[in-house]
């Protein structure tokens, strides 16, 4: 029903002018929908509903899992149907005979438009590493309302109060994808404390990625929009939420990242191309190409990026243990 009404709000746009108005309008996330995973099954599954409020009463509703998972194996199937062609992604992982569960915890954010559940994938990998983890739903997403989304700007002091809430013996360590790493590297600066990131194909800033979006997943009729058009409404929507646009730029951001950060993106995804990363200038932060996953397929992470992200969590966790010595 809502992509019926999106339609026809752009035609409404097309006929009668106020384009941007309409566009920012029809991106504004819905947050009733984008649930990926049930919640009442990954309640089954060792997770608590809770939920912050600050003083203004902005709340966010997250889930938390403190129990690692204790199987020696894991496999995972995930099949994202982007309707002409589906991604289907493995994660098989195998323990060692002499395996360190690692402590701490992880907090994992979503992409814009996704909510808490789309992370339960992610989530369920560093639980089977021993990690406590932490899954928000962002502002104007899923169980946390909010007029417009926060876009890491005015999520990031309430994440900053619940990781400080539930803080465990060990690190804390932020996963962000798509959106959800622009949120982290927000959240760094009101928590810095936190170890390290792991940024699944971060955002561009929002008005390209907008474009760069609908150019590669829109429906036919947002051809009849002209780029320009389409990026005038994405940064109405963030002057409306009231965040400057340059500060939801992961490829700036990491410029100035003050911690480890590894990141994963790919030459395939046109959203946020493996070449807008490339030319980051700052040494704490690793690039890792990923092979043949388009925006939609970088949401999760493969046995590939979960052997390589382990390595880099265990080598910086080990610095940092060698460093308070």
């Amino acid at each position: 029903m809502k992509c019926l009404s999106r339609f026809f709000v752009l035609l409404l746009c097309l006929s009668c002018g106020g384009c941007a108005t309409l566009i920012a309008h029809t991106i504004n996330p819905d947050s009733s929908g984008s649930e990926i995973v049930d919640r009442e099954h990954i309640k089954n599954l060792g997770y608590e509903t809770h939920q912050y409020c600050d003083s203004q009463q902005t709340c966010i509703a997250y889930l938390l899992a403190g129990e690692r998972l204790s199987a020696e194996s894991l496999k995972l199937k995930f099949d994202w149907d982007l309707g002409r062609n589906n991604e289907i992604l493995f994660l098989a992982v195998q323990r060692p005979e002499e395996f360190s569960p690692l402590k701490g915890t992880v907090v994992l954010l979503h992409g814009f438009n996704m909510d808490a559940s789309s992370m339960f994938w992610d989530a369920t990998f560093y639980r089977y590493l021993g990690f406590q983890v932490i899954i928000p739903d962002l502002l104007g997403h899923g169980n946390s309302p909010s007029q417009y989304p926060g876009f890491g700007v005015h999520d990031a002091p309430l994440l900053a109060q619940i990781i400080e809430k539930h803080a465990v013996e060990g690190p804390v360590w932020l996963h962000g994808n798509s959106m959800g790493a622009v949120v982290a590297l927000h959240t760094v600066q009101h928590y810095p404390k936190t170890a390290g990131l792991v940024l699944n194909a971060p955002m561009l800033r929002f008005d390209k990625a907008v474009v760069n979006f609908v150019e590669r997943y829109g429906p036919s009729y947002a051809r009849w929009l002209s780029q320009e058009t389409i990026a005038e409404g994405a940064q109405l929507l963030t002057a409306k939420a009231g965040v400057p646009i340059e500060q939801t730029a992961a490829d700036e951001l990491l410029t100035k990242v003050p911690i480890p950060s590894l990141v994963f993106a790919s030459a395939k995804d046109k959203v946020s191309p493996l070449d807008a990363f490339e030319s980051v200038d700052n040494s704490l932060v690793e690039l890792v190409q990923v092979q043949r996953l388009t925006h939609m397929g970088m949401a999760t992470i493969d046995s590939q990026q979960a052997r390589t992200l382990e390595a880099f969590i265990r080598q910086h966790q080990q610095t940092r243990l060698v460093s308070a010595n």
